[in-house]
């Protein structure tokens, strides 16, 4: 008797998750991504709101908008508590 394998699939790459994701939830998707890598990282600026706004300006007026934020946890925190 033949033993079934399960199917593999090919992981999809950040733009076709990010086109499902559209797709999915009906969205425009705007990805932020800031390292966390130790003597590497990277945090927020005021200098992104610019940016922020030129992509939602690229978008248009839309129903749904969704933000794939990724940063440091503790940098979150810290915001959070200097505020």
């Amino acid at each position: 008797m033949a033993k079934k394998t399960a199917k593999q699939t090919k992981p999809l790459s950040r733009l076709e998750l990010i086109k499902q994701i559209d797709k999915e939830r009906n969205s425009a998707v705007i990805c932020y991504v800031t390292g966390d890598r130790e003597n590497f990282s990277a945090k927020i600026g005021d200098d992104v709101i610019p940016l922020f706004f030129r992509h939602l300006e690229i978008i248009g007026n839309r129903d749904n908008i969704d933000l794939f934020l990724y940063t440091s946890p503790s940098f979150l925190i810290k915001v959070y508590h200097d505020t």
